[in-house]
C-alpha cells in the first residue's frame, strides 16, 4: 500500500523517473511489546514465508529494488544464516528461490484464489518454468494444512517437473510430486510454507 501511495506521490510532483527503494525491511510485528517475538521469528519458518511473501508484493507494485536487512551473519536481523555455524537457514531459501526465478528471465502471469497464497511464476527463453508458491499469514493461530492445487494456463505438469519445500520441518527440500490425472499438481502446504516448483 505505501509503494502505490509513495509512487503516485512522486508522479504527482513531478518525479516520475525516480525510482522507489525500500530499505532494511524483515518481519517486525511491532518495536514495543512484540519486538522480542519478532525477533525470533525473523530467523522461523515463518519468518521464511513472510520473506518469500514480501518478494512477491514487491514484485508486483512499483517497487524498482528491496533489501533485506540483514545479511550479516550473528547479527539480531539476520535470518538467513545461523549464528553458530552460518548454515543457510529457512528465509535463506526464499531468496534462493527467488533467484532461481530471476535467472529463468521473464516473468509470467500467475494467479491464486486460495486466501493466504500467493503465487510468481518465470519462463527462461527454452520454455523451462519455475512457479514459487507461498502460504504466509499474519496470524500466529492459523495451524492446519491446506490442499493447493498448481495448474498451468497452456498445457499440462508432465514427469519432467520437481518440487521443493520448505517449511517448518524441511529447508528446500524435494519431495516426490502429487501429480493429478489432468495435469495439475496437489500440494499439501503447511501454514507458513513456500514450494519452488520447476518443469524443463
Amino acid at each position: 500500500d505505501y509503494a502505490y501511495k509513495v509512487r503516485a506521490l512522486l508522479d504527482k510532483y513531478g518525479y516520475k523517473n525516480a525510482e522507489q527503494f525500500l530499505n532494511e525491511w524483515n518481519y517486525v510485528q511491532s518495536w514495543t511489546d512484540e519486538y522480542p517475538h519478532s525477533v525470533r521469528v525473523m530467523s522461523s519458518p515463518k519468518g521464511a514465508a513472510f520473506v518469500c511473501a514480501a518478494m512477491q508484493e514487491g514484485q508486483n507494485c512499483p517497487l524498482d529494488m528491496m533489501m533485506y536487512y540483514d545479511w550479516r551473519p550473528g547479527t539480531r536481523f539476520n535470518g538467513l544464516f545461523d549464528a553458530y555455524t552460518d548454515a543457510p537457514i529457512w528465509p535463506y531459501w526464499a531468496i534462493y528461490s527467488w533467484g532461481k526465478l530471476k535467472t529463468l528471465g521473464t516473468q509470467v502471469k500467475a494467479e491464486s484464489n486460495v486466501p493466504d497464497v500467493r503465487v510468481t511464476a518465470a519462463r527462461n527463453a527454452e520454455g523451462k518454468i519455475g512457479v514459487l508458491v507461498c502460504r504466509y499469514s499474519m496470524d500466529d493461530n492459523v495451524v492446519a494444512s491446506k490442499h493447493v492445487t498448481v495448474s498451468l494456463a497452456e498445457g499440462k505438469f508432465g514427469s519432467n517437473v520437481r518440487c521443493h519445500f520448505t517449511d517448518e520441518v524441511n529447508m528446500y527440500t524435494e519431495y516426490p510430486i502429487s501429480l493429478q490425472p489432468d495435469g495439475t499438481l496437489l500440494l499439501d502446504m503447511q501454514p507458513n510454507s513456500f514450494v519452488f516448483i520447476e518443469q524443463d
